[in-house]
C-alpha cells in the first residue's frame, strides 16, 4: 500500500497485557522491516509494573528490537483520564506545572522510581540502542536495503517498478554516510555493522 513508516506504540513489555497477547511484537517488527517498513516504537517509563526488578530486561526487550528510532517518554497522567483519577485518589499528582507539559515532564510520582530515575532510564536507553545498532540513519539504511531487495524480488508491477525506484533513491542519498558512521563508532561491533551495509549495497546495487 506504499506504507514506507510506522510508529507503534510499545510501552512497556510489561504493560496492557490483555492487548498484547496474542501479538509477537519480535515477530511483527522483524516482518515489518524485512519488507522495508522502517519502524518507530514508543517506549514509556514510570509504569507501575514497572520496578527495581525487571526495569533491565524491559530495555533489553526494546533494544533488541533494532528500531529505526525510538520516543522515550515518562509517563505522564493527563486530567480526565483514568490514570489521572487513579493517581489523584492516591496522592501521586504533582501540582500542575505547564513547564512539565513534554515527553521527559514530571507531573505524577511513579511508584518505583524518583523522576531522576526516570530521566537516566530514558537517556541510558537511548544510548543502549545507538550503541547496539548504530546511529538512526543507518538503522533506516539496513530496512531500505531490506525493502530494495524485497521489491526486487516482487512479481506485483508496482513493487518491482515505482517502490524499487523508491527504495534506489533512498538509497543512495543516506548510503555516502556509511563511511562517517564507521569512522566515529561507539564501539567495534557497529563499526563492522557499518561496513556490512556499505558491502551489501554495493553487491546489491
Amino acid at each position: 500500500n506504499g506504507v514506507s513508516q510506522i510508529w507503534m506504540g510499545v510501552e512497556s513489555f510489561y504493560s496492557y497485557s490483555i492487548k498484547k497477547e496474542d501479538v509477537n511484537i519480535p515477530n511483527l517488527v522483524q516482518t515489518l522491516k524485512e519488507h522495508g517498513i522502517e519502524i518507530q516504537l514508543s517506549w514509556i517509563i514510570g509504569d507501575d509494573c514497572q520496578t527495581p526488578e525487571n526495569i533491565d530486561r524491559d530495555v533489553a526487550q526494546l533494544v533488541a528490537l533494532g528500531p529505526c528510532t525510538t520516543q522515550l517518554a515518562v509517563l505522564s497522567a493527563s486530567p480526565g483520564t483514568a490514570l489521572y483519577k487513579r493517581l489523584k485518589e492516591e496522592g501521586r499528582i504533582r501540582p500542575f506545572d505547564p513547564k512539565e507539559g513534554h515527553l521527559l515532564g514530571n507531573n505524577m510520582n511513579a511508584l518505583h522510581f524518583t523522576h531522576e530515575e526516570r530521566l537516566k532510564i530514558v537517556f541510558d536507553t537511548y544510548r543502549q540502542v545507538y550503541e547496539t545498532h548504530g546511529p538512526s540513519m543507518m538503522r533506516s539504511l539496513e530496512v531500505q536495503l531490506n525493502g530494495y531487495r524485497h521489491c526486487l524480488n516482487s512479481k506485483n508491477p508496482y513493487l518491482n517498478g515505482p517502490k524499487l525506484e523508491y527504495f534506489k533513491k533512498e538509497l543512495r542519498n543516506t548510503i555516502p554516510f556509511t563511511k562517517m558512521a564507521a569512522a566515529f563508532a561507539p564501539n567495534e561491533k557497529v563499526r563492522n555493522l557499518m561496513l556490512d551495509l556499505e558491502k551489501e549495497y554495493v553487491e546489491l546495487l
